[in-house]
């Protein structure tokens, strides 16, 4: 999804299609993927394949940095300046609604047997975004697709170790 939502976004690879880059990009985001989460973003604050929306904007590079996209770290830093607090409070309650919607999606796509949305729970409890941070439980989502062409999970499961013996 993410792939066929750059296409779109991109007018080097096919006609340039905002409305079909930004459909594509979110199923791809809802499947918790940062860089997609990120480019949402962008549409938004840009009103590209969608109207101009800095508060969903705002969500959408929250959520791209709860999973450590520094991109979008630094873009909530420069854009929360020109957000009133209200504005701030509705970001903030989307952040939470989608992240909320990402953790029960992926958990019935991980019932499916579905490794990529094992993987995604697992970032989803080692980042502590929109669940508490728990190693322990995120070192268990990333075992189950460790080796399995999931070369991030093992390294991620180095880094859980060295995290929970260094606390």
């Amino acid at each position: 999804a993410y792939r066929l939502g750059m296409m779109y976004a991109n007018v080097d690879y096919a006609k340039k299609n905002e409305q079909e880059a930004i459909k594509w990009l979110h199923k791809a985001a809802l499947r918790n993927h940062p860089q997609a989460q990120l480019h949402i973003g962008h549409m938004f604050a840009n009103g590209k394949g969608a109207k101009r929306d800095m508060v969903t904007a705002y969500a959408w590079y929250k959520i791209a940095a709860a999973f450590g996209n520094s991109k979008a770290e630094e873009l909530i830093k420069s854009r929360r300046n020109s957000l009133n607090q209200d504005q701030i409070v509705k970001a903030d309650a989307l952040t939470n609604e989608i992240l909320n919607w990402i953790r029960r999606n992926l958990r019935s796509l991980t019932r499916l047997g579905d490794r990529a949305a094992c993987f995604r729970l697992g970032e989803m409890h080692h980042f502590g975004a929109g669940v508490k941070r728990d190693l322990p439980i995120a070192f268990a989502w990333y075992a189950i697709t460790s080796g399995r062409a999931y070369k991030d999970a093992s390294k991620n499961i180095s880094v859980i170790l060295n995290e929970m013996t260094s606390e």
